[in-house]
């Protein structure tokens, strides 16, 4: 890559850093961790050693932000009340969707239980009536599984597939790097 492309990568890469430092998305935090080592194996010119020095140097910068701290923080409690049997907290809120989903996927693999079964699923089986009310597991591959079955992954994951498939061949231009 050329000064000027790397100089964009760079500016880029410390935009998202910078606003996932204040803002504090876990998910973010995922996609930053997963991500970063492409985005800075490129701004290295494709040098493995200076990659991966990179890479821990960045992630580990993460956690100079309180709020990241505090997010790992809260994130490893919501864990440890859910392994104790409280699911009102946010990740547990998640498991316990995330159970409900896989427990009727087993159930109907083949078909799913429909468009906006989940609702009414959740509603039946949640473990404290007082929690509140979700429409779906809050994970796209439960949900197409949960709802449509087999041919609402399949369908899922091809259009996945489709859009890295576009995103790759396209990879130098702005467009198909955000792919």
């Amino acid at each position: 890559k050329t000064g000027k492309e790397r100089i964009i990568y760079i500016f880029a890469i410390l935009i998202y850093f910078i606003t996932l430092g204040f803002v504090g998305g876990r998910s973010g935090y995922l996609s930053f961790i997963l991500l970063s080592p492409y985005m800075l194996y490129r701004v290295a010119g494709r040098r493995v050693v200076l990659t991966l020095i990179l890479c821990i140097s960045t992630i580990s910068m993460l956690f100079v932000f309180p709020t990241v701290r505090y997010r790992v923080a809260q994130a490893v409690e919501d864990i440890r009340q859910y392994q104790q049997g409280n699911v009102n907290t946010s990740n547990g809120l998640r498991f316990h969707m995330w159970e409900i989903a896989l427990s009727e996927i087993k159930e109907h693999p083949l078909i799913g239980i429909g468009t906006n079964g989940y609702e009414a699923l959740w509603e039946a089986r949640k473990k404290d009536p007082s929690l509140p009310r979700f429409y779906s597991p809050h994970n796209s591959f439960l949900y197409m599984m949960v709802s449509y079955g087999i041919a609402g992954i399949v369908a899922l994951c091809w259009l996945l597939f489709l859009l890295m498939r576009s995103g790759w061949r396209h990879r130098d231009t702005p467009l198909g790097f955000a792919l």
